[in-house]
């Protein structure tokens, strides 16, 4: 396909910006380095008070579940009432594609 003149610097501008989201997405997807340490693998907890403890260190406390108290609807009119209902902002989750934004 010929490029005349007039589409040129369009062409460039369309060129230069891919080269850009290109060179971005590689730059995230390098290698990890080699000064990085392996992680130890886990042995299993030698009695109950030690497997308490584990389990305390990794399980979410209250303010990280806070989330879950979050009324969530599947219906914008009923959010809306609900959020006018108790005079508190409505939090709209809209999106197209993959919910990880791999699209």
């Amino acid at each position: 396909m010929m490029i005349n003149k007039l589409n040129r610097p369009f062409a460039w501008a369309v060129f230069l910006t891919g080269a850009v989201i290109v060179a971005t997405a590689c730059s995230f997807a390098s290698p990890v380095s080699a000064q990085t340490t392996a992680a130890q693998p886990l042995s299993a907890p030698a009695n109950e008070a030690e497997f308490r403890k584990l389990l305390h260190s990794i399980s979410p406390d209250a303010a990280e579940e806070k989330w879950r108290r979050t009324p969530w609807v599947p219906s914008i009119w009923t959010g809306i009432r609900m959020a006018q209902q108790r005079q508190q902002p409505l939090f709209l989750w809209a999106m197209n594609g993959d919910p990880l934004g791999c699209v």
